[in-house]
């Protein structure tokens, strides 16, 4: 009796144990689960943020500097800088950034902006390649990351980058650092999934501004040439006037004293 007595003790005690672990995971897991949706939250607020940021800005370079500032106070990484593609299909600096120290980062900042990525030529050079995010651990250990010295230097560890596109293509690039060893986050990469098409779309407004901007002054150069074309026929067909008026008074003239010498002449005679 006293040994089945010891035995309910001890599985009363157990059951207690784990009905406070059950209890505990539950907590965490509600908690996290809470965690999550506040984030992801968060993160969709920050959507049309950037949606609202980007309609507005004047300019694509404005935009990109709004869209970064709201993405790095948002998530806490210290470092935003957006790449932006040019006439040869290399991804060079816009020169947008986000720093919350820029004295620190200096050195990394030039080094940025002194080089082009081609396609596959580190983490935005992937990005421009497969037109599909990129994540980096730690920059510092990737053998493919050409600012890996300066950013040990610059204690920058983890790293993402995620396309600006219009359609299906890639038009440019916004890169993130961390301070630290950075996990991929799933639910931060789909919504920059759709931040990269919000900016694709100013980037495309920008585009289609610049070419009409273009025709318009193509469009005015060629009429101010054939002006200039029509200018100086017309300034030649008043020359050929004059000299055929001048001709036709020389004409004139010489009849006129032709007729006086002949009149002369039989007056004489």
């Amino acid at each position: 009796h006293q040994s089945s007595g010891v035995w309910l003790g001890l599985s009363n005690r157990i059951l207690s144990i784990a009905l406070i672990w059950f209890s505990a995971w539950v907590c965490l897991t509600q908690k996290n689960s809470q965690e999550r949706l506040d984030k992801k939250s968060s993160l969709m607020r920050l959507l049309r943020s950037v949606a609202i940021s980007a309609n507005e800005a004047d300019g694509v370079v404005k935009a990109l500097e709004m869209c970064l500032k709201n993405i790095c106070q948002v998530t806490g990484w210290p470092v935003g800088h957006a790449f932006l593609l040019n006439d040869l299909n290399v991804l060079v600096s816009s020169r947008a950034w986000y720093l919350d120290e820029p004295g620190r980062f200096a050195d990394f900042v030039k080094i940025t902006e002194k080089a082009s990525r081609a396609p596959g030529d580190g983490m935005p050079g992937r990005v421009l390649q497969s037109g599909k995010p990129s994540w980096s651990l730690d920059v510092t250990l990737d053998p493919n990351c050409p600012r890996a010295s300066v950013a040990q230097l610059s204690e920058v560890k983890g790293g993402y980058a995620f396309p600006i596109l219009i359609k299906d293509t890639v038009v440019g690039v916004l890169e993130f650092f961390s301070a630290k060893v950075a996990e991929p986050d799933e639910v931060l990469l789909e919504v920059m999934a759709n931040i990269g098409v919000q900016l694709g779309r100013v980037v495309e407004r920008d585009l289609v501004a610049k070419i009409e901007e273009e025709a318009r002054k193509d469009l005015e150069k060629r009429v101010a040439d054939r002006t200039a074309e029509l200018s100086t026929i017309n300034q030649d067909l008043q020359k050929e006037m004059l000299a055929h008026k001048q001709a036709e008074e020389m004409a004139e003239h010489l009849k006129r004293q032709s007729d006086l010498i002949l009149t002369s002449a039989g007056e004489g005679i």
